[in-house]
């Protein structure tokens, strides 16, 4: 499970704009949406674009998408 807590305080902190971060996670607007949202799961392809766009530490993104 993601926290998405997590995930969109470091979406917000970026400054990145949905559609910015959707081509560059690879995915549609509207899969990003469900991404951000929880209504869709991550995988291994999008967490890596997710970790580098966003510039997560190794910690972050493990806290973001490992511990549940």
């Amino acid at each position: 499970m993601t926290n998405l807590d997590l995930l969109n305080e470091k979406i917000n902190k970026s400054g990145k704009g949905p559609t910015v971060l959707a081509a560059a996670w690879g995915v549609s607007l509207p899969t990003y949406y469900k991404l951000k949202a929880g209504k869709s799961e991550f995988t291994a392809a999008i967490i890596h674009a997710a970790t580098i766009t966003l510039g997560l530490t190794r910690d972050e993104r493990d806290a973001i998408f490992f511990d549940f």
